[in-house]
C-alpha cells in the first residue's frame, strides 16, 4: 500500500511539475493505473489499497538537490506572495459563563496584507488545527496557496535532512482535500514566520 506520502509526491508531480502519467509511473515505479487512480481521487478520506513497489523517488530527489544546491546554506529574503499565510497556535484567557478558562487559539495570519483570523478552542491538537482551518476557511470564502507552519508536532512527525520533513498521513489527507500547498521554518527559527509571532 502506499504512504500518504508517496501519493502526496505522485500528485505533486503531475499538478506541480507538469508531468505526464508516462513519466510518473517511471519516476515512482508505480504502474500507470495506479498513477491515474490516484491523480483522479477526489474523497480523501477513504484509503485503498495500493501495491507498492520500490521507489527511488526521494534518492533522485537528494541527488538533484546537491547538484543544483550544492552543500552550502544558503539564505532568502522572507516574502510572501499574496495567498500566502502562516499559522500557529498562541495561549489565550477566555470567559465563558462568567468563569475564566486558559486555552489556546488558532491564527491565520496573511503577511502581505497584514490580515489576520483566529479560531478559540480549550487545546492544541491536530483536531483542533484541522477545524480550525477548515472554520477560517469557510469565512474567508477561500483557501489560501501555501500555509508556513513551525514543526508541530501535530503535523510533522520528523525533521530529516535538508530541510524535508515527514508529515502525519492526516495533514497529506488535508492538504490534498484543500489543495494547499505545506511550507515549513527552520528548527528554532521563529523568525520565519514573524507576522503571526507578531
Amino acid at each position: 500500500m502506499l504512504t500518504m506520502t508517496q501519493l502526496h509526491n505522485i500528485r505533486r508531480l503531475f499538478f506541480e511539475e507538469g508531468r505526464n502519467v508516462s513519466e510518473i509511473a517511471k519516476t515512482t515505479g508505480c504502474d500507470r493505473k495506479t498513477v491515474t487512480r490516484y491523480l483522479n481521487k477526489a474523497d480523501w478520506n477513504i484509503e485503498a489499497p495500493v501495491i507498492d513497489h520500490e521507489s527511488n523517488y526521494p534518492k533522485l530527489v537528494a541527488k538533484k538537490k546537491k547538484e543544483i544546491f550544492g552543500k552550502a546554506p544558503g539564505f532568502l529574503p522572507l516574502e510572501h506572495i499574496p495567498g500566502e499565510a502562516q499559522v500557529d497556535f498562541g495561549d489565550a484567557e477566555f470567559y465563558e459563563n462568567g468563569t475564566l478558562h486558559g486555552g489556546k487559539y488558532i491564527n491565520l495570519s496573511f503577511p502581505f496584507s497584514n490580515k489576520g483570523y483566529l479560531q478559540l478552542f480549550r487545546g492544541e491538537n491536530q483536531e483542533c488545527l484541522f477545524e480550525g482551518l477548515k472554520t477560517i476557511f469557510e469565512h474567508i470564502g477561500g483557501i489560501p496557496v501555501r500555509l508556513w507552519f513551525d514543526n508541530m508536532s501535530t503535523i510533522v512527525t520528523k525533521v530529516l535532512k535538508e530541510g524535508e520533513r515527514n508529515l502525519t498521513p492526516d495533514f497529506i489527507r488535508l492538504m490534498e482535500h484543500h489543495r494547499f500547498e505545506s511550507a515549513f521554518c527552520n528548527k528554532n527559527s521563529e523568525n520565519e514566520k514573524g507576522n503571526v509571532e507578531g
